[in-house]
């Protein structure tokens, strides 16, 4: 067996996969506020994934999610999805984050102000309603804890 071979037997044997559960929970958030970036635990019904998704603000005007990952499994120089959820898991779970955190400007320029964002661009420039970004602020910490019933998400 070549090590390509092997590693994705490897990859095989450890990804963890789920079928659709009845509610998502999203829990145990760790986010730096100044980045928006951090992490945070997936429920799936009554179990958790052991591995901690993580959370960005990147080119578009929502929070993007990015599940856990393999990096270099057997030396192989990749990363590998850790988790394999189905379409209705991650919309659900797109759906929470939606709910959770407000939108911000994406990168492009403003039609408004004509101002080009980019990621250089500060945080409080990328901030649409500095209200509900404090909400956010105030209400996502540790301790903090959402379900959703994926057969209404439908």
């Amino acid at each position: 067996m070549n090590h390509g071979e092997e590693v994705e037997r490897w990859v095989e044997e450890n990804v963890l996969s789920f079928p659709t559960p009845e509610v998502v929970t999203l829990r145990s958030f760790d986010i730096d506020w100044t980045a928006v970036s951090g992490s945070f635990s997936v429920v799936l019904d009554d179990e958790e994934i052991p591995h901690p998704f993580t959370l960005s603000l990147g080119m578009t005007d929502r929070i993007s999610v990015e599940p856990p990952y393999f990096t270099s499994p057997l030396g192989a120089p990749c990363s590998y999805c850790a988790v394999e959820l189905t379409d209705d898991t991650w919309n659900t779970i797109d759906k929470i984050m939606k709910k959770c955190f407000p939108r911000f400007q994406p990168y492009g320029r403003d039609r408004e102000t004509g101002i080009f964002i980019c990621s250089s661009t500060p945080l409080s420039k990328r901030v649409i309603d500095s209200s509900e970004f404090q909400r956010a602020q105030a209400e996502i910490n540790p301790g903090f804890s959402i379900s959703i019933k994926v057969k209404d998400d439908q």
